[in-house]
């Protein structure tokens, strides 16, 4: 009676294919009938298909369904903007776009050439591998998974949402390969007919990239002076002055929640008491000599190696290790805004499979 779209993923992850919807009304009140079959191995939904059903094109009650549904997106991403949480609204309101109408398809080559504009692959480092990776079989797309990592299980997701292109952070293809086996993530790709579009450096040189979606997340909390530099010449990184002192033990705090960690690493013997920060996200601990060099007080990263630890403590400088995935994988959510902003009728879903490729004990 209410909330269908639980009831139609649970029957999708479940093993149960929708065979048919149909809207029902009873005086003022809606209803959904929905026929599902055991099918294992059928299709999963994305967040957008299980909201908007599967009712056929001449059920007048489906489209009053619909309808009222699409009212109340709208009336969600309005709370959430008033909120402050820009990225989930656009979100919002791009569904309620596609509610009554549907996906559209548009070209991948506009797709590429936005991300291009909005990303532009010529910032990225000379050893990058960024750019239309694996071409798709065909330049229609009306589905889009978003994912860190291209990953065997990000594929079959792919495969199983029937998207049409993957949009990466981190190259599906970083070295030459001399063979392509059965069994990966290229192979599945190119078998399946989908696309991989892969920004990694450019994505965290460009404004609006990793670290842009960073320094956002600590302004709301701490607040920043407007100045913001470049960590490298080249534009990787980044340096910003707090507002106002913060303790090293509150900056963690502050950092667990925004990456949603329970734990970060921090080096034994830095400076306690913080208001210039430099961040990189990723794996950037070998910029610790830049950073104090520019008169930082703390280095903000991931993936930070032994001997720069050892070296850091020596020099009393403070890093902190906040991990490679969850410095980046926050920028998916940004990715998600840009492109439903410039293609509101395409479903764009942040893949599920992006998570942490490490467990903890």
């Amino acid at each position: 009676m209410t909330k269908a779209e639980i009831l139609r993923k649970w029957l999708a992850d479940y093993g149960y294919k929708i065979v048919s919807e149909n809207g029902v009304s009873e005086g003022e009140k809606l209803y959904t009938v929905i026929t599902a079959s055991a099918m294992p191995g059928c299709e999963s939904l994305t967040e957008f298909e299980a909201l908007r059903g599967f009712y056929s094109d001449d059920d007048e009650v489906g489209k009053i369904i619909r309808q009222k549904e699409a009212e109340r997106l709208l009336k969600v991403s309005k709370s959430l903007k008033k909120a402050g949480k820009v990225n989930d609204a656009v979100h919002y309101v791009a569904m309620a776009s596609r509610m009554v109408e549907g996906s559209e398809d548009v070209r991948i080559s506009d797709i590429y050439s936005f991300l291009d504009e909005k990303y532009p692959l010529s910032l990225q480092e000379s050893w990058d591998n960024s750019g239309y990776i694996v071409e798709s079989d065909s330049e229609k797309c009306s589905k889009i998974l978003l994912t860190l990592d291209i990953t065997n299980d990000s594929v079959d997701e792919a495969v199983n949402k029937k998207a049409d292109l993957a949009i990466s952070h981190h190259p599906v293809i970083f070295n030459p390969l001399k063979k392509i086996q059965v069994d990966t993530p290229v192979y599945k790709l190119v078998r399946s007919g989908i696309g991989a579009i892969c920004m990694h450096t450019n994505l965290d040189i460009a404004e609006g990239g990793t670290n842009t979606v960073i320094v956002g997340k600590i302004a709301k909390k701490l607040g920043i002076s407007a100045n913001i530099e470049p960590l490298e010449d080249c534009g990787l990184g980044c340096i910003i002055e707090l507002e106002k002192v913060v303790s090293c033990d509150e900056l963690a705090e502050i950092l667990k929640d925004i990456f949603n960690i329970e734990r970060i690493k921090m080096s034994m013997y830095g400076e306690y008491i913080l208001s210039k920060i430099a961040i990189c996200s990723g794996s950037g601990g070998s910029l610790w000599k830049l950073a104090q060099a520019k008169g930082c007080d703390a280095l903000i990263t991931g993936d930070v190696k032994h001997d720069v630890w050892i070296d850091a403590n020596n020099s009393k400088f403070t890093i902190i290790d906040c991990g490679h995935f969850h410095t980046e994988n926050l920028v998916l959510w940004e990715l998600r805004r840009v492109l439903e902003e410039k293609f509101p009728m395409v479903d764009v879903e942040i893949s599920e499979s992006s998570v942490d490729p490490c467990e903890y004990y």
